[in-house]
């Protein structure tokens, strides 16, 4: 039995089958009941004013400074138990009475404005509720954070605080805020008239205090700007009536990045955009034209491109720079209408019309950034000016290209060429008279070209490459082909030397020849002059003569001496000498291999020149000139039929090569009277097609129609008198017709 026993006892202690353990069946888990409580808690009846007491006694030592009598923690508590018993409202009630109670002491016993700045205080005031209303948060926060976040209708407990002191700083009809911001006002006038001030403490009244309550833009802005828009139209009287222009766009200047620092030191930035218009009305609007009147044209003679840049900026900046613009003009017009209308320095026209174009671009550029309207400005009062005086100014810039073309000009390298030609052509542009410019520029491209006067012959096609561009290929046509015959004169004169130097050649004598053949159509060349060629000359010319005409028949030569030019070995007793002079010159030379001395008279009937004129000038520049090798008796500047000459036996130089110059070597009076007879009679065909051509089209026009069309089209200075003669031509060759029932009109016929 008692090992069956065991042996039960052992099964038993044994783990059973899943199955048995569910056969026998699982134990029961207990049950947690909890139940109510048999009494009700009950809240005891002072709890609110126990609790409100000690918040309230905790309220008035942090109001009186001492906020570190109590432990903030348990005052955190009694606020939550508060709270959480739903006395948040009367809580949240109790302590906003209690604020209000406090600050209505605390700005009531505010210093009077009259002891101290009246914002002193209450800034100060308003930096102790700052810092209470901290703590006061830190205590009543779980307030704040579910009564007030819960109920929409309900502040937080800082736009709480804020709004207090707003209250009571509009009490009493702004018994409080008035002074403040008349105080504020006064001391950012002192301020702007440099007195020391506290900006530091002034930015905490304006942004920290009337920013935060709102007032800034209502209260404060408004009369900042008031005291503003005085102040400164008071200071641009005074500155009118007692400063330089110069020094009144300084103090702008200063005053514009003054008022910037002013609003980034204390004030808020949204009251810069404000500040500077009123500044740039009061000190730009109402008194910069009474300035310009003062000293604008200081500045422009001066070239003040500081200065000027300032009255622009300040102009742009009230949108008025069309005040300053027609000035420029009217200033720019002024002063090249004096340079041009200056008869007795028209050797400095150019010159000086280049220097204010110069400094109207510096201008235009430093001074007025690039505007355009003063560029357009300056274009149109340049071409008003220049062409005030008709032909002169062409003729002129015609000449200023050839001294600067010319061979033995070395003051401008190749690039200082190059810009001082942009600035011509600058200059060229502004002319109405461009064919006057041509018909000059083509008689002084021909002398160069002749008589090897020319530095570069890539400056010159590079010269009337600018021109072609801006004006079309007809307008250069003639110089171009003035080019193609000094190539096609060089082949010619390969091809002659060859000949030359062949065994059956007639022997020539020993002398270097050389000839340019022109077509007449193109070169500005007048009448061929008859001269006496000395027999070797007259000989190479001949068979010159006869291999070109051999070679193109049906062709004619005319020869042109006054073009051209010789060098001549001369032997004078200091020494020998190679002269590089005219023909003419070389003409008058020679005669005195066979005598010492010769007559006027002589002298004319063994050269030829029988022109007076031409034979003068030629004796002048020998007898009269720097390299004097001749000797005039009597002795003067003037050539007369009765003077002698003879060979100067006592000249010396210290150069072996001499250059003698021709007396007038540029155009004479007769010269530029021919040049613009020529450019004269071009117009007359112009001005014959264009009334032709406006006649085709209208049929019928009045006389002072057709006038006015005329004036529109043609391109160049003309006056109505000329025009009325060119139409009375037109009507004798019966191209138009008067009109039948109205004198003063005509009628095209066809």
């Amino acid at each position: 039995m008692q090992n069956v026993a065991s042996g039960r006892r052992a099964v038993a202690a044994a783990p059973l089958p899943a199955s048995v353990e569910a056969a026998w069946g699982a134990p029961t888990p207990k049950k947690l009941v909890i139940r109510a409580f048999r009494h009700v808690p009950k809240l005891p009846d002072d709890f609110y004013e126990e609790n409100w007491s000690e918040l309230l006694a905790a309220l008035r030592a942090i109001q009186a400074g001492d906020g570190q009598c109590f432990s903030r923690e348990e005052l955190f508590r009694k606020v939550e138990d508060v709270c959480l018993h739903d006395m948040a409202a009367r809580l949240y009630g109790d302590l906003e009475r209690e604020m209000d109670r406090h600050l209505a002491e605390a700005l009531a016993v505010l210093p009077a404005p009259e002891t101290v700045p009246a914002y002193r205080p209450v800034l100060a005031a308003w930096k102790q509720h700052c810092r209470q209303t901290q703590i006061v948060g830190d205590i009543f926060l779980y307030l704040d954070r579910t009564y007030a976040v819960m109920n929409t209708n309900v502040r937080s407990l800082g736009e709480m605080a804020r709004a207090l002191f707003a209250k009571h700083l509009l009490a009493h009809d702004g018994r409080v805020l008035r002074p403040t911001i008349a105080s504020a006002l006064q001391a950012i006038e002192k301020d702007r008239r440099g007195e020391p001030m506290e900006r530091a403490e002034l930015r905490d009244l304006l942004v920290d205090m009337l920013d935060t309550l709102g007032f800034y833009r209502t209260e404060f802005e408004p009369q900042l700007f008031a005291t503003t828009r005085a102040f400164y139209a008071a200071e641009g009287r005074h500155y009118v009536a007692e400063r330089s222009l110069p020094e009144y766009l300084g103090h702008c200047e200063m005053r514009l990045q003054q008022e910037q620092e002013r609003v980034q030191a204390y004030l808020d930035a949204s009251s810069q955009r404000q500040l500077l218009a009123i500044l740039n009305d009061a000190l730009g609007r109402q008194c910069v034209e009474a300035m310009m009147d003062k000293g604008l044209e200081a500045l422009f003679d001066e070239t003040r491109v500081d200065d000027l840049g300032r009255l622009y900026q300040l102009l742009r900046r009230i949108d008025a720079t069309w005040k300053l613009t027609p000035r420029y003009g009217e200033y720019i017009k002024r002063r090249c209408a004096a340079i041009t209308l200056d008869e007795e320095h028209d050797a400095d026209m150019v010159k000086n019309l280049l220097a204010l174009h110069e400094r109207a671009e510096l201008m235009e550029r430093d001074a007025f950034r690039g505007d355009k309207k003063f560029h357009n400005a300056a274009q149109t009062a340049f071409e008003a000016a220049i062409n005030l005086r008709q032909n002169v100014p062409a003729e002129l810039l015609a000449r200023h290209f050839d001294q600067l073309l010319r061979a033995g000009n070395k003051a401008y390298n190749e690039e200082q060429l190059n810009e001082v030609l942009s600035r011509l052509m600058e200059l060229f542009r502004f002319l109405n008279g461009k064919d006057v410019f041509e018909a000059f520029y083509k008689s002084h491209l021909a002398k160069r070209l002749l008589l090897g006067r020319s530095a570069s012959i890539d400056w010159e096609r590079s010269v009337v490459a600018r021109l072609r561009t801006e004006c079309g290929a007809s307008f250069t046509n003639h110089l171009e082909n003035m080019f193609k015959d000094m190539d096609v004169s060089a082949d010619l004169m390969q091809a002659f030397e060859q000949r030359r130097q062949r065994r059956n050649a007639p022997a020539l004598p020993p002398i270097q020849f050389h000839c340019q053949v022109l077509t007449q159509a193109y070169w500005p060349c007048g009448p061929p002059l008859a001269i006496k060629l000395p027999e070797s000359l007259q000989r190479c010319q001949d068979a010159f003569a006869r291999f070109y005409l051999s070679k193109h028949s049906g062709r004619r030569l005319a020869w042109h001496s006054a073009m051209s030019t010789c060098e001549l070995r001369a032997r004078f007793p200091r020494g020998e000498k190679t002269l590089s002079v005219s023909l003419h010159q070389a003409l008058v030379l020679l005669q005195f291999n066979d005598a010492d001395a010769l007559p006027y008279t002589a002298i004319r009937e063994h050269t030829g020149i029988f022109d007076d004129r031409e034979l003068k000038r030629t004796l002048q520049s020998l007898a009269c000139g720097k390299a004097r090798v001749l000797q005039k008796e009597p002795r003067g500047r003037d050539v007369h039929d009765t003077d002698r000459f003879a060979f100067h036996t006592d000249f010396t130089d210290p150069h072996y090569r001499i250059r003698i110059n021709q007396i007038q070597s540029k155009e004479s009076q007769e010269e530029q009277r021919n040049t613009s007879e020529r450019v004269f009679q071009d117009r007359q065909y112009q001005i014959d097609a264009a009334i032709v051509r406006i006649m085709k089209a209208r049929r019928r026009l009045s006389h002072a129609q057709l006038i006015g069309e005329l004036y529109a089209q043609l391109p160049f200075p003309h006056k109505p008198a000329d025009l009325k003669r060119r139409i009375e031509s037109l009507i004798q060759r019966e191209y138009l017709a008067r009109d039948d029932a109205n004198p003063n009109a005509y009628r095209y016929v066809a």
